[in-house]
């Protein structure tokens, strides 16, 4: 398992470097950590993997929001953000058939 690690900012781009270290894991955390032994495919070209997260944070009066992220995975570019209190699977659905229609879609 490889630990990435930012570094201070590198003075001619002003974009930090990142340094790679091997770290050691429990085995029952490294094989799952990893990718269930599979072998993910790299993308060669935009728009042939997407990916989605979702992420939640929370303002400073208390109040939570959700954030569903969609990525192209060559490019690493937002494709799509979806912002709201509370993100319901209609709410997923319809954004992504919206982003069907406005952008290219996806081969994978």
């Amino acid at each position: 398992m490889f630990l990435i690690v930012s570094t201070p900012a590198n003075s001619q781009s002003n974009l930090p470097d990142f340094n790679i270290q091997k770290c050691a894991l429990p085995p029952e955390l490294t094989a799952s950590c990893i990718t269930h032994g599979r072998n993910i495919e790299v993308p060669t070209a935009p728009n042939q993997r997407w990916s989605m997260d979702f992420m939640s944070d929370q303002l400073s009066n208390g109040r939570r929001f959700r954030v569903l992220n969609v990525i192209d995975d060559y490019l690493r570019e937002m494709v799509g953000q979806l912002v709201s209190v509370a993100i319901s699977g209609r709410q997923v659905s319809r954004f992504l058939d919206q982003l069907r229609k406005s952008e290219a879609n996806p081969t994978r």
